[in-house]
């Protein structure tokens, strides 16, 4: 069985283990951006993420454990809803690629990947570094935590052993 870790978000990514808790893959969100007005949008494309996960996962038992996501104080009412649209289009894409979900809330995630809170972005990084070692160039630059953060989610859903949902 495969287990697909994603940080949700455009900037967010997806990783796969399998079955063994051995890293296969690590991707980058699919994004598309667009023209609006003067203003360029940057979205998660539904189509590209399906396609990707089909890819990944042709005629592979998996199931997918995704971050689940709250607005944070301070946070303006457009990044919000940006960011629980992504939310919705990767569970929608999940729920219609068939692929069981299971929904965490970060503190969960990463307790159950060995990260204390107020951890940084750039512990979860090192933490991938040091458990997947042969992967490091994936993970080298600072804003590569979304791809750690992806590794790091799917290994909470690979030791939660809670029962994902359709």
């Amino acid at each position: 069985m495969v287990t697909i870790g994603i940080d949700p978000g455009t900037t967010g990514a997806l990783a796969f283990l399998d079955d063994e808790g051995k890293l296969l893959a690590v991707h980058d969100m699919p994004t598309l951006t667009y023209t609006v007005g003067k203003s360029n949008r940057t979205r998660i494309s539904p189509g590209l993420l399906a396609s990707l996960l089909y890819s990944q996962l042709m005629f592979t038992d998996c199931t997918a454990c995704i971050e689940q996501v709250a607005a944070m104080p301070k946070q303006g009412v457009s990044s919000v809803f940006t960011f629980g649209q992504a939310y919705g289009v990767a569970l929608g894409v999940l729920a219609g690629c068939q692929i069981p979900i299971l929904s965490m809330q970060p503190r969960k995630w990463r307790a159950l990947a060995g990260l204390k809170a107020g951890n940084s972005k750039d512990d979860a990084r090192q933490r991938v570094i040091e458990m997947f070692p042969d992967w490091s160039d994936t993970f080298k630059r600072k804003k590569d935590h979304n791809r750690a953060d992806a590794v790091l989610i799917a290994i909470a859903g690979y030791k939660s052993g809670e029962v994902a949902y359709t």
